[in-house]
């Protein structure tokens, strides 16, 4: 007997050694609990990033709305603006002096430049800040405002008396790089 009994004394130690590190009795309880928990955390955070992602890309209504008022403005001389779109109403004009009503269709500030060119916006001067630079040669700035809070309007007469080619735009930061203009010939 004495030649067992040193090794059922050694299996012992050593399954007392491995019990805490095999799951079993509480231990696996608590094992079980935990890692439910953390995948329903996990299930939890990849609905909020779904959520969030399709909402971002979805239009809202009131965006939908502000796209449609910007598109089918008032009858008259009228401009729309809006994120990132300019509409000229009507789209051909006569030369001479024009009032035009100016609308903010848009979430954000806005504001309208007129420049009579013949040069194409796509070959405008950009200036280091990645804006039109409007003191440019070939850039004949003839309309030039405050800017315009979203909601907000402004009457401006400008000068079209020269026929050519007008390009209405919003210069404010990054809003012509996003194709803020709009291209008018006036004859």
């Amino acid at each position: 007997m004495t030649i067992t009994e040193p090794r059922a004394s050694q299996e012992r130690q050593e399954r007392q050694q491995r019990a805490p590190q095999e799951p079993g009795g509480a231990g696996l309880g608590v094992w079980v609990i935990t890692s439910f928990v953390a995948l329903v955390a996990l299930a939890v955070s990849i609905s909020a990033l779904v959520v969030a992602v399709n909402h971002r890309n979805k239009p809202t209504a009131a965006s939908q709305a502000a796209t449609a008022r910007a598109q089918t403005p008032a009858a008259g001389d009228t401009v729309a603006l809006s994120e990132y779109h300019v509409n000229v109403i009507p789209a051909a004009l006569p030369p001479g002096q024009h009032t035009f009503t100016i609308t903010n269709d848009g979430r954000t500030e806005h504001e309208l430049l007129v420049f009579h060119t013949s040069v194409d916006p796509a070959t405008f001067p950009i200036g280091p800040d990645g804006d039109i630079n409007e003191d440019a040669p070939g850039m004949s700035k003839v309309s030039d405002g405050d800017n315009i809070a979203p909601g907000g309007t402004q009457k401006r007469t400008v000068d079209l008396s020269e026929p050519g080619t007008y390009v209405f735009v919003c210069n404010l930061p990054g809003h012509f790089k996003a194709g803020m203009y709009h291209v008018l010939t006036v004859k």
